[in-house]
């Protein structure tokens, strides 16, 4: 009855893992940071993105954002081209000086976490991964489809006209009298 709450009670404490004392030279934020700039710049075959593309990515503000950045600009693992003309336009990209720090503590994490995932047998591991996969995509499309729980409810249609209403795209129609009698 409460695996959801298990589940995400689990994974969310993944999320908040504190593995900054693994990390060379920078937070973990900024190690977040840096690793979702590269990951963008590689789904999008670009050598660059704006504050406002990262901080959709990240589900984090645009002044949180831009505070890493500073941070990561002054350890110059990244550059800013400012636009004058729109700041929100400034284009960010990741320094080889980044892109070697990144991938120092990416080793360093992958060896952390495949000392102890690997203490799994090879079937329990991509069960495991499988699994997590799954549920993700599952949820992730269902959510995607009718998002009921956040209010988005359109609600028409009784029962002398729920077929008319569910076409017209209704996702939530009142048909007591079609399943109780009457009234008399």
């Amino acid at each position: 009855m409460h695996n959801f709450r298990n589940f995400t009670q689990i994974m969310y404490s993944f999320g908040n893992l504190d593995y900054s004392k693994c990390l060379n030279n920078c937070s973990q934020v900024e190690y977040i940071v840096l690793l979702k700039i590269e990951e963008y710049l590689e789904e999008n075959k670009t050598n660059f993105v704006n504050v406002t593309k990262l901080s959709e990515l990240l589900n984090v503000s645009t002044p949180a954002v831009s505070r890493v950045l500073k941070s990561l600009e002054s350890k110059k693992y990244i550059a800013r081209n400012i636009d004058v003309f729109c700041r929100r336009n400034t284009k960010i990209k990741i320094t080889d000086l980044g892109k070697s720090e990144l991938a120092e503590n990416n080793d360093r994490l992958n060896k952390i976490f495949d000392t102890y995932f690997l203490q799994l047998p090879n079937e329990e591991q991509e069960m495991l991964i499988n699994s997590i996969e799954k549920m993700y995509k599952v949820f992730n499309e269902k959510l995607k489809e009718k998002d009921l729980l956040n209010g988005n409810i359109l609600s028409m249609g009784m029962s002398d006209d729920y077929e008319f209403a569910l076409k017209c795209g209704s996702n939530m129609v009142r048909i007591g009298s079609k399943i109780f009698k009457e009234a008399e």
